[in-house]
């Protein structure tokens, strides 16, 4: 017999986007309802820039999050979930 444990979530249960800087590991948490753009470079430690504003990958993440706010309103027509992998924890690491 196999056992599967899957996590889904719903858009909706997305409250923010946390941004952490590979160099230092400060967090940078952003509500999802009070997102405008991702921050440029880490506030902490000022390492390399992240995003460039007005680049692909700048405008697409603002597209992704705006469609995430989107499509998390509630629908009569259907529910959509996202099948998620769990995460080994990182504590100790």
């Amino acid at each position: 017999m196999t056992v599967e444990t899957r996590t889904t979530i719903e858009l909706g249960d997305v409250k923010a986007v946390e941004f952490e800087c590979s160099n230092c590991h400060v967090k940078t948490i952003v509500p999802l309802n009070k997102f405008k753009q991702p921050p440029i470079s880490c506030r902490g430690c000022n390492s390399e820039q992240w995003f460039v504003p007005g680049s692909e990958d700048f405008n697409d993440l603002i597209q992704m999050v705006r469609s995430m706010e989107r499509f998390s309103k509630p629908n009569k027509l259907f529910s959509m979930r996202f099948d998620i992998s769990p995460v080994a924890s990182r504590e100790g690491a």
